[in-house]
C-alpha cells in the first residue's frame, strides 16, 4: 500500500513538475494571471507568472469601497519583469484605501521542489534487487 501511495505521488509530482515548466516556457511570451475577489470585496488575490518568476499578492480594501467585481477572473497580458533572477522578494505596503502584501518567488523552487520525488523513486527502483 505504501508504495502504491509513493508511486502515486510520484506521478502527481512529476505531472506538476511538467505543468511548472510549461508555465515557465509561457511566461515569456505571455502572462497568465488570475485574480480572485471575495464576495464583499475587501480581500484580492492576484496570481500570475511573467518571465521566470511568479507573484502572488494579497490585497485588503475596506468593503465600502468596491475596487474589483466578486469571482475569479483569469487573463493573459503581455510579460513584465517583476523580479531579479534567482531572488525571492517580499514585500509590504500600506495606502490610503489599501494594504498590500506580495510574494515572489523564481520558477526554479517549485520546479526543483516537484523534482524531488520522481528522483528518490529513481533511486529507488534501481536499488531494488533484480529477480532472474
Amino acid at each position: 500500500m505504501r508504495k502504491r501511495l509513493f508511486t502515486l505521488a510520484t506521478a502527481a509530482s512529476l505531472v506538476l513538475f511538467c505543468s511548472l515548466c510549461a508555465l515557465w516556457i509561457v511566461g515569456y511570451w505571455r502572462m497568465p494571471a488570475v485574480q480572485w475577489t471575495n464576495s464583499t470585496q475587501s480581500r484580492v488575490f492576484y496570481f500570475f507568472e511573467s518571465r521566470g518568476h511568479f507573484e502572488l499578492t494579497a490585497l485588503n480594501t475596506p468593503g465600502w469601497f468596491p475596487l474589483f467585481h466578486p469571482g475569479i477572473l483569469a487573463r493573459m497580458e503581455a510579460p513584465v519583469s517583476i523580479g531579479v533572477p534567482f531572488c525571492f522578494s517580499y514585500s509590504s505596503s500600506d495606502g490610503l484605501l489599501y494594504r498590500s502584501r506580495s510574494l515572489i518567488v523564481p520558477m526554479w523552487a517549485p520546479t526543483l521542489a516537484t523534482l524531488a520525488l520522481p528522483i528518490l523513486w529513481i533511486v529507488k527502483v534501481r536499488q531494488r534487487p533484480q529477480h532472474r
